[in-house]
């Protein structure tokens, strides 16, 4: 494993290892924009996780996992590289209230969770569907199919079904309409941390609210601010030292910090 510290993580209930990001000249080259967000979660993981022994896990193995797996690595991830303990801005869901809320997180709080492989369900006229729990590979085979139209929820939900009375279904099987809510909610259930709803009390108010958080969305927005804070860093060195990207990525975190305080002047001689 590398020797950069590693923050000792859970993903599905196995251990594994979470590097820094932010800290390696690597890390100034990782497009956290360009690509779809399940390419993106793919990159971060195979750079920034390791298994239980320290080793780099494959992209397949990534791609393999379900939804709720793959944002326990990425929140190993952000917890290794800014803090476990995060603050979301949201507001009050009541209609006649709307303030600003500050939601406090321990990102280790979501690493307990376990999403089965698949799921039963039971339809209102006896017909029991067998739905595998969304991964990797699906959101890439999703990708794939509709990566010129938005796709019906009815065919996303086809993909997922593996069996109905235990027979595999035919190619063009669709659920039913009136199952489609149904199935939603099973999904949900199965994986909470996809669409995540947060009860808390507003202090205005004093009314229990509801605030639904893109979870998987909201810490990827955090590595991409700790990318543009790498970015002002090398700017403000070279711009004082005239070193290059090269020379400036180098130096360990700590000297770089230490001359990054030289150049605000809040150290000197």
């Amino acid at each position: 494993m590398s020797a950069t510290p590693a923050l000792h993580w859970f993903c599905g209930g196995n251990p594994v290892w979470a590097l820094p990001y932010g800290e390696a000249p690597a890390d100034l080259f990782l497009s956290l924009d360009s690509d779809a967000r399940p390419w993106v979660v793919t990159r971060l993981l195979g750079q920034y996780l390791r298994d239980g022994d320290g080793q780099t896990l494959s992209s397949e193995t990534l791609w393999s996992w379900n939804l709720t797996r793959r944002l326990q690595g990425l929140l190993g991830v952000t917890a290794a590289s800014l803090d476990r303990h995060q603050v979301v801005e949201a507001r009050c869901g009541n209609a006649d209230c709307g303030e600003g809320l500050d939601l406090e997180l321990d990102l280790a709080d979501f690493c307990c969770l376990e999403a089965p492989a698949t799921i039963d369900f039971e339809t209102r006229d006896g017909q029991v569907v067998r739905l595998r729990v969304p991964t990797g590979t699906d959101q890439l085979g999703w990708l794939e199919h509709w990566s010129f139209q938005l796709p019906e929820w009815s065919d996303l939900v086809a993909t997922l079904v593996e069996t109905v009375n235990e027979a595999p279904p035919a190619p063009s099987w669709r659920p039913e309409p009136d199952w489609l809510e149904a199935l939603s909610a099973a999904l949900a259930e199965a994986d909470p941390l996809t669409d995540l709803a947060l009860e808390t009390d507003c202090i205005e108010c004093g009314q229990a609210t509801t605030v639904a958080l893109d979870l998987e969305g909201y810490v990827l927005e955090r590595l991409r601010h700790r990318q543009a804070h790498l970015f002002d860093q090398v700017h403000a060195i070279a711009s004082t030292y005239h070193w290059s990207e090269a020379e400036i990525m180098s130096l360990p975190a700590e000297r770089r910090h230490a001359y990054l305080r030289r150049v605000d002047g809040e150290e000197s001689w």
